[in-house]
């Protein structure tokens, strides 16, 4: 078992719609993720930068599943998606203009928000995309 696998595992999970199954995977990877920065942060942050950003990932999921699991009316869903959609705005602000770093932070949004409703950040995306001639 490793990060990635029970972070695929819990995003497939997410997305059939079995929370607390995947609250659970989502424990184990966050452990798994705990050795892993810990033994690379000793090296350099660069070499630990990934697993920082797949543990953001792993909170980000968490929320997209209490997100899922908390609003009753359509109203409250739409003022939580656009206060998670503004959260996540900053913390993509934060993250390096890495291709596959943002590809994959930006499928963990789309669990909530539609690209047509985060078009900044994709549009940002592309740009990195297009620099990055990918």
């Amino acid at each position: 078992r490793t990060a990635d696998g029970s972070f695929c595992r819990g995003l497939l999970m997410v997305h059939e719609g079995r929370y607390d199954e995947a609250k659970n995977v989502l424990d184990a990877c966050r452990g798994f993720l705990h050795t892993e920065v810990s033994a690379l942060v000793g090296e350099s942050f660069e070499r630990a930068y990934k697993a920082v950003v797949k543990a953001q990932q792993v909170a980000e999921l968490e929320e997209v599943i209490m997100f899922k699991l908390s609003f009753d009316d359509a109203i409250e869903g739409q003022r939580r998606r656009e206060h998670l959609r503004a959260m996540w705005s900053e913390r993509l602000e934060g993250i390096e203009s890495d291709v596959e770093v943002w590809q994959g932070v930006l499928a963990v949004h789309s669990l909530v928000v539609a690209p047509q409703d985060n078009a900044a950040a994709w549009l940002k995306f592309a740009s990195h995309c297009r620099k990055q001639k990918r």
